[in-house]
């Protein structure tokens, strides 16, 4: 994804942090973006670059399907919550786990809607 497409992207909400959040994640660093008027989230991974839609936990961020995030990504913010982005919220297919620093050993696949997701030791 281009800087200026990203920018475009950004451009939509109201950030809680304009720049990201950083964050580590097992296959390296990455930055969290919170809108503080919608609520929704999405994560950036360095250094591909790649955005995705995710819901967030403690120790993880659930990716959201490629619909979610492309309507999420297309969308202007919407100025509020919305009812139905519960229901996207749901729709995760792959765990993105924080990393707990060097001596993270685990590797996370895609799984599909409704299983859970699975996590392969390394």
């Amino acid at each position: 994804m281009s800087r200026q497409m990203l920018e475009q992207i950004l451009d939509k909400h109201q950030w809680l942090e304009r720049k990201g959040r950083q964050v580590e994640i097992e296959s390296g660093q990455a930055l969290q973006f919170r809108c503080v008027r919608c609520g929704r989230d999405f994560l950036k991974v360095l250094p591909s670059g790649s955005l995705y839609a995710v819901y967030v936990s403690i120790v993880s961020f659930f990716r959201l399907d490629d619909k979610v995030t492309a309507r999420w990504l297309s969308e202007a913010c919407p100025g509020k919550h919305l009812p139905d982005d519960n229901n996207d919220r749901m729709r995760q297919i792959a765990e993105i786990r924080v990393s707990q620093g060097k001596s993270a050993t685990s590797k996370v696949t895609s799984r599909s809607r409704g299983s859970s997701p699975k996590r392969l030791a390394t």
